[in-house]
């Protein structure tokens, strides 16, 4: 497959955007960056591999449960998603839906989980509303 001298450019002023925006480089040394990047880009689209397409660990079916989520990249079993893939994937939980083809509204938590978070901080809300020595914003210790 080819690719057109306009698209070859756009390419290589956005990799070379990218390179010399992480990489300090003498102003002399920029044509030989620039460069070995053009011939890197011609002989990346020359030798295009087939992409495969990205196989879930587990299926979707089987990735929410009552007390846990699976995560489809790796197949760990936890109560919550978004801390994991921040960490371990470098995923956004919306670029992790996306990934996958998952609707908006797939859960990032497992159920149980989010009922019991829910009613901790339902708890906590009341006391606060009914509480007249909680102080309500502000600094600690004035009214």
């Amino acid at each position: 497959m080819s690719i057109s001298k306009n698209e070859l450019l756009q390419a290589l002023a956005t990799t070379a955007a990218g390179y010399f925006s992480g990489n300090p480089t003498p102003p002399v040394n920029a044509a030989a960056v620039m460069k070995m990047l053009a011939k890197g880009l011609l002989e990346a689209t020359e030798n295009r591999l087939e992409v495969t397409e990205v196989q879930p660990a587990v299926p979707v079916e089987k990735s929410q449960g009552v007390d846990y989520m699976v995560c489809l990249e790796c197949g760990r079993s936890m109560r919550s998603l978004k801390s994991h893939l921040r960490t371990s994937h470098k995923l956004t939980p919306a670029d992790y839906r996306f990934k996958w083809g998952l609707p908006n509204n797939y859960p990032m938590m497992a159920p149980e989980a989010s009922a019991l978070r829910s009613g901790i901080s339902k708890r906590v809300q009341k006391k606060i509303q009914t509480d007249p020595t909680v102080n309500k914003g502000g600094w600690p210790g004035r009214r």
